[in-house]
């Protein structure tokens, strides 16, 4: 009777990325997988899986990435444009609008580009940690500890 190797006998689990960095490189199950940018998959044990796919806003099983890609295209399409204002209204207030969803996206995306298992990005509660935001930030954006978390929350976090 041959005997099976690790891999078959655990398994092997296709993972794809969905964050939005160019290079990912595994520092979870430290497997010294890299993933390069949004949807390449790649294949790790089920060991290495069962911790990654704990992190929902950057791994998913390859199955599930084309229902993914499609909420992500189906957000950004809905993303509700700006309410016509009437003529007599002064144009400078459009402008705050259009600032508060910039700095939200940068915020998120910021969010999305922090090591979850480093506590020096992330509290022990989950949160990201203010500090390591705003390094990510564009030099001169000034955010609050409440915008923060309200991108965090906006991208499924509590």
């Amino acid at each position: 009777m041959a005997e099976k190797t690790y891999d078959e006998l655990v398994g092997q689990v296709r993972v794809a990325y969905i964050g939005n960095k160019e290079v990912k490189k595994d520092t979870i199950a430290r497997t010294g997988v890299e993933w390069f940018g949004f949807g390449d998959v790649q294949v790790v044990d089920a060991r290495a899986a069962s911790l990654l796919l704990r992190h929902k806003t950057v791994w998913c099983k390859a199955e599930e990435l084309p229902a993914i890609a499609e909420q992500i295209a189906k957000a950004a399409e809905e993303k509700p444009a700006p309410a016509a204002e009437p003529e007599s209204a002064p144009a400078p207030q459009a402008e705050p609008d259009a600032a508060d969803d910039a700095k939200m996206d940068a915020l998120q995306k910021a969010i999305l580009n922090l090591d979850q298992a480093s506590p020096e990005h992330y509290t022990e509660k989950g949160k990201p940690r203010i500090e390591a935001v705003r390094a990510l930030l564009p030099e001169g954006m000034d955010v609050t500890v409440a915008e923060v978390n309200a991108a965090f929350k906006a991208l499924g976090g509590e």
